[in-house]
């Protein structure tokens, strides 16, 4: 009887020296101070190898491609890319940015690296603060910041940030409107890393504009009703399900955003503390945003109203609630980071609104 095999169960057959992948380790992070070390990614280099199906003989899969660790030749997913999917391993990339660093007026000798890998090396991520250039906003101390995306199994797609880091909140400052940077880019078979890598010598310029426009937000002031309106529409608002809105044009409603009524109080309650340590104004708004972006699992005790109108204290976690999730560390931390990076992207969008947009015009360079 011939067998038929998934191309995920292939994978496991393909042709030596493919093995399952064994368990992952949990030493996903390392923070040091050398721009030049990319030591930390080498064991995580990957190759493209060929697909072969068992049904009798075997038989070669079109256009599908197997990764396999170039160390110990062991199968690093159980997923195929595309014979197109142009493999940028980490090591490479972050040498290549490395070296544009060193070659530009980025401020270099004095940094704090962070070099993160995910799903056993599939994802990575390496996020440098460049240490030399702390600027004060109020009595937050604002230092520049690069992060560099990337995957080796068409996961995520190579993603430069110019950013920033809030020594007081330990935020990452997300910026948006006039003059950011963020870049996004598949790895197609005209995938340039070095050309994309290049455009991110932007970050200190756009940080130093940047630091003028945060003073400004502080001098912005605005209200109560004029944050928790914006945190509501923004952020604690979602669209109705496909169901809800059938029925919504059926009885001829137009159709209204749902409101999250926990992660609400939840921002109201970070717009209260940033509001008494910053005062009331739009740079305290920003760091409410910035720390929903950046601290993704975070447990509140608020106060919520149901739907008979009791005021009830109830416990919220701001995505994932990952000391008690089943899944693994190493599967929380995935999760973690890909909601950095999507809160992030938001976030930015955001400061082409009011009342930021008061402040703030212009475009994502991209």
């Amino acid at each position: 009887m011939n067998e038929t095999l998934t191309l995920e169960q292939a994978l496991i057959k393909a042709s030596k020296p493919i093995t399952p992948p064994k368990p992952l380790k949990l030493e996903t992070r390392y923070v040091h101070n050398n721009i030049n070390d990319v030591s930390f990614f080498e064991q995580f280099r990957a190759r493209k190898v060929g697909v072969r199906v068992y049904n009798n003989f075997p038989h070669a899969v079109p256009k599908a491609r197997a990764l396999v660790n170039e160390k110990t030749g062991e199968l690093m997913s159980d997923k195929c890319v595309t014979d197109t999917y142009t493999l940028e391993n980490h090591e490479d990339l972050y040498t290549k940015h490395a070296q544009i660093i060193l070659d530009s007026d980025l401020p270099h000798d004095n940094v704090e690296v962070t070099d993160e890998i995910v799903h056993g090396g599939l994802k990575a991520r390496r996020s440098i603060k460049y240490l030399d250039t702390g600027k004060q906003v109020g009595n937050n101390t604002i230092y520049c910041r690069s992060d560099i995306i990337n995957s080796i199994n068409m996961s995520w797609a190579f993603q430069a940030f110019a950013g920033a880091y809030n020594s007081f909140c330990e935020n990452s400052m997300v910026f948006g409107g006039d003059r950011a940077f963020y870049t996004k880019n598949k790895h197609t078979r005209h995938f340039n890393s070095a050309a994309l890598l290049r455009t991110a010598n932007t970050v200190l310029e756009t940080y130093t504009n940047h630091i003028e426009k945060f003073n400004a937000w502080k001098s912005y002031a605005i209200d109560d009703e004029t944050a928790h309106l914006f945190l509501k529409e923004k952020i604690a608002s979602y669209p109705l399900s496909a169901a809800e809105q059938r029925a919504a044009k059926i009885a001829n409603i137009k159709p209204e955003l749902k409101l999250n009524l926990k992660l609400f109080a939840v921002l109201v309650t970070l717009w209260n503390q940033y509001k008494n340590k910053q005062g009331m104004n739009l740079w305290a708004l920003y760091n409410v945003l910035t720390h929903y972006a950046t601290h993704t699992h975070e447990t509140y005790t608020v106060d919520v109203e149901n739907k008979k109108g009791e005021i009830k204290t109830v416990n919220h976690t701001t995505g994932r609630n990952l000391e008690n999730a089943t899944a693994s560390p190493i599967y929380n931390r995935a999760y973690e980071l890909g909601a950095q990076v999507e809160r992030s992207n938001e976030i930015s969008l955001l400061m082409f609104m009011p009342p930021f947009s008061n402040q703030t015009k212009g475009r994502i360079v991209s």
